[in-house]
């Protein structure tokens, strides 16, 4: 049994007692069967801490919103050998979005441990506190907070830390979107991200790139901002750049600075 809000906006409750649902992927597979770009659902997840066993499956034209990040926790130790969607704790879907809550996927094993995958995506992330690690002793462990692969995405109000044994990347975005056959850049505002392992990156652009950053504090222990590609023309507003930085012509940073408030240029 669903709540209905007025409007043409619909909802259900996910809670430890009370509410539609206890399971928030059932909660958000049941508002994806009635919602509609029209008629859009939301999944509303009261305060508490729920562990995930395997991957949150966004939906299109539903938002999973908790309850704050402080109050509505989510927890997993999900990973896998290959990058893809069940390596990580959510995966995406276009016209998706996943705000006000806090994300944890700690593995113990495994070499590829995700928080958000989004493959082809137009998402939107706001509000999050996200924290990845991958600490499997047998193998070289990467670990990603969030990784747009051909994805459009909005990431607002969002602190990332990552630890990885080997590579830990904050936000990894590879090649440019063709959602809707548009090129269009990943936007991010107001973000905090920390990648620390063996090679540390805090945002790290692979490929053809536009994307741009606003606001925001971007550190790593072995590069806090990594571009690698000459084609794209990736812009940084406004940022702090803790660490060393890697950015070819083209780049533009405006008034980017570092911890000592020292201007860094690109």
């Amino acid at each position: 049994m669903a709540s209905t809000r007025s409007g043409l906006e619909r909802q259900v409750i996910v809670a430890k007692s009370g509410g539609d649902y206890t399971s928030i992927q059932a909660a958000v597979d049941y508002a994806a069967s009635r919602a509609s770009a029209a008629r859009p659902w939301t999944v509303l997840v009261a305060p508490g801490v729920y562990n995930l066993t395997q991957t949150l499956q966004l939906r299109t034209h539903v938002r999973l919103v908790g309850s704050g990040r402080y109050a509505t926790r989510l927890t997993a130790a999900i990973s896998g050998q290959t990058r893809h969607a069940a390596t990580a704790m959510v995966a995406g879907m276009n016209d998706a979005s996943i705000a006000s809550l806090s994300l944890e996927n700690n593995s113990a094993s495994g070499r590829h441990a995700i928080g958000i995958f989004n493959l082809g995506t137009s998402i939107e992330v706001r509000d999050i506190d996200l924290v990845v690690s991958a600490d499997d002793p047998g193998s070289s462990a990467d670990a990603y907070g969030i990784l747009n692969d051909s994805s459009s995405s909005l990431i607002e109000d969002v602190t990332v830390r990552v630890t990885a044994k080997s590579t830990a990347y904050g936000i990894y975005n590879s090649s440019a979107s063709n959602v809707g056959n548009t090129e269009q850049p990943t936007v991010m505002r107001h973000i905090d991200v920390d990648g620390q392992g063996a090679r540390g990156y805090g945002l790290y652009l692979n490929l053809y790139s536009n994307d741009q950053v606003f606001n925001s504090k971007l550190q790593g222990n072995e590069e806090a901002m990594t571009i690698l590609s000459s084609s794209g023309n990736a812009r940084i507003y406004d940022t702090e750049i803790i660490g060393q930085q890697r950015s070819p012509a083209g780049t533009q940073c405006i008034n980017t600075f570092d911890a000592g408030l020292l201007p860094v240029s690109c």
